[in-house]
């Protein structure tokens, strides 16, 4: 996919307004384009904060108010 300009559908513009309230912000994935995180950038104007790896839950607390 680096060879190609891959951009947001509409589906994620409504999923980057979702995660922008403070009751749904969390989104679980396998996907690995990372266009959940460029709609709520280009959207939301919102940085997500990005968990890769299950041993860096730790940086998130339950009460956490960011995408």
């Amino acid at each position: 996919m680096s060879d190609k300009k891959v951009c947001p559908n509409v589906g994620y513009f409504i999923l980057a307004q979702i995660m922008n309230q403070k009751r749904h912000n969390l989104s679980v994935s396998t996907n690995f384009d990372r266009l959940t995180e460029t709609a709520l950038l280009f959207y939301q104007n919102v940085h997500a904060r990005v968990i890769a790896y299950e041993t860096m839950l730790d940086l998130i607390a339950i009460d956490d108010q960011q995408p």
